[in-house]
């Protein structure tokens, strides 16, 4: 509504500014028009990304979207940073996986019609994972959910846990916690996927694991600890997803692992 009231006096003033021949309301009608352009403008900037999406829903509107709602941990030390062997492909990723929605999202679900996620076999780990498919007409509904942050998982913990603590690369002793911020989300564009036969959205917020000085020195001894697990690459490697000139022995990154630089 509010916005309504704005767009109704920058047209109002607009008029005034246009057809008045009273310098007075003529100076009156430029401030209002000049405070509410610039409201706009600073409107549209810091929401830019939703008008966006606006354009993508329209543009898609009745096709499907396969969306990843994902996050990774940046785990870097001495300017190396610590990838983990993919469950579903043989390539290196940084820790971290795709969100999980709770049990509170399942009326917003069906009223938008999201349908799990056929690409990837369903188990018992993928349940109620944010690995879903849309309609386009949706898409914008949806990230406005998404972005509020409630009836979702928003930690990377869970994550973190089951693919460094459980599988016994990091021990339970030095990482009964971890400490990490938020530092940016990476977006791509909706493409057309050869691999998964669909059109796609992936979103992925980028954590920075906060170390103390136990679980520095773990991480650093780690490195000198070859494992097929897991590796660490530097950023000209993970550029080159996984390519090492000179080299004949490559280990694959995947290219979503440049988010974490």
């Amino acid at each position: 509504m509010r916005y309504l009231i704005y767009f109704f006096i920058f047209v109002l003033s607009f008029l005034v500014l246009l057809l008045s021949p009273n310098n007075t309301l003529q100076s009156i009608a430029t401030s209002f028009f000049a405070g509410i352009s610039l409201f706009f403008v600073d409107t549209t900037i810091h929401h830019w990304k939703y008008i966006n999406l606006i354009f993508w829903s329209i543009r898609y509107r009745n096709g499907t979207i396969r969306l990843s709602m994902a996050h990774l941990i940046r785990i870097k030390v001495n300017h190396q940073y610590l990838l983990v062997k993919s469950k579903h492909r043989q390539t290196y990723q940084p820790p971290g996986g795709v969100y999980k929605q709770f049990p509170d999202a399942n009326a917003f679900f069906k009223e938008i019609g999201v349908l799990d996620d056929n690409f990837i076999p369903y188990d018992t780990s993928s349940a109620d994972d944010l690995r879903i498919q849309i309609q386009g007409k949706y898409l914008l509904r949806f990230m406005l959910w998404f972005d509020e942050a409630k009836c979702r998982e928003i930690s990377p913990w869970r994550e973190f846990y089951e693919e460094l603590i459980a599988t016994n690369i990091l021990s339970k002793t030095h990482f009964p916690y971890i400490h990490y911020q938020l530092i940016k989300r990476c977006q791509s564009p909706i493409h057309f996927s050869k691999t998964s036969d669909a059109y796609e959205l992936r979103v992925a917020d980028i954590f920075e694991l906060l170390p103390d000085d136990n679980q520095r020195k773990e991480l650093t001894d780690l490195k000198n600890q070859p494992d097929g697990q897991y590796m660490w690459a530097d950023e000209q490697t993970i550029k080159r997803q996984g390519v090492i000139p000179q080299q004949s022995v490559v280990k694959t990154i995947g290219d979503h692992a440049i988010w974490i630089v």
